[in-house]
């Protein structure tokens, strides 16, 4: 979890993979408190999923940006872009279908339903929107079967 992933944040290898910086910092501000009888307590595990949530729509903020080469709603910092969707905020982040360069539609899709108006059909962690890239892409991952 890194709780305030921004574009600055990215940085790409030389072999091309993203890479999040800050993530170590932001894992050991994480407290999960034991619970009586040893196992992690249900408001840190509650805390830590939705958490998790908010790094996966944070990154369909920053996917957005990336696609139409704006920043989301205007506004370069995804936590403002956050707080203007719902449930808090009214706003709709969709790609419109009138960029420069074309968004293959699988991709359009996944971006689409990680900044979806109704919060339930989003994606809840990243290995969701992952594994529906592979799957538009065609490619299955090592070990899994499709559904």
């Amino acid at each position: 979890m890194h709780r305030d992933l921004q574009p600055f944040l990215l940085t790409l290898s030389d072999a091309g993979a993203v890479r999040v910086l800050g993530l170590a910092v932001s894992a050991d501000e994480v407290d999960m408190a034991p619970a009586p009888g040893g196992g992690v307590g249900g408001e840190a595990l509650r805390q830590s999923r939705d958490d998790a949530e908010r790094d996966v729509l944070a990154m369909a903020v920053v996917l957005h940006g990336l696609l139409a080469g704006a920043p989301a709603l205007e506004q370069p910092d995804a936590a403002r872009v956050i707080a203007q969707l719902p449930p808090s905020g009214r706003e709709t982040l969709r790609l419109p279908w009138d960029l420069p360069r074309l968004v293959p539609d699988p991709l359009r899709t996944v971006a689409n339903r990680a900044t979806d108006r109704q919060p339930l059909q989003r994606y809840r962690n990243a290995r969701t929107p992952a594994r529906a890239g592979r799957l538009a892409r065609g490619r299955r991952q090592p070990g899994r079967g499709c559904p």
